[in-house]
């Protein structure tokens, strides 16, 4: 689980495969990001633009994702849900999701 401190942004590099794990870029894909301590919506779902699909992308992860949204907390979890789909086939939906630990600076010592 990677670990950054609060207000920092980072890139996360996604990358989808086909039934044989060759590299395949899906026809449709969506993510979300939530915080996992709090309970709390961060980003809604948001589409990546047809445009920018590839076997691997790389979501920019704002600053503002990375929050502490109760300032009691010394860290907070955030998870990145992401749907994406191949040839437009329901039948061919994945869903995973990354999570990663956000440090509170004023808890740090």
């Amino acid at each position: 689980m990677e670990t950054v401190k609060e207000g920092s942004y980072f890139y996360l590099d996604v990358s989808f495969t086909d039934e044989d794990g060759g590299d395949k870029a899906p026809t449709w894909a969506r993510y979300r990001i939530d915080c996992i301590s709090t309970v709390a919506e961060i980003l809604a779902w948001t589409t990546v633009d047809s445009g920018d699909l590839a076997a691997t992308i790389a979501l920019f992860i704002k600053d503002s994702y990375s929050t502490i949204l109760n300032q009691s907390n010394k860290k907070e979890h955030k998870i990145l849900t992401i749907e994406a789909r191949y040839d437009d086939d329901a039948e061919k939906e994945i869903r995973e999701e990354y999570i990663w630990r956000v440090l509170n600076l004023q808890k740090i010592p």
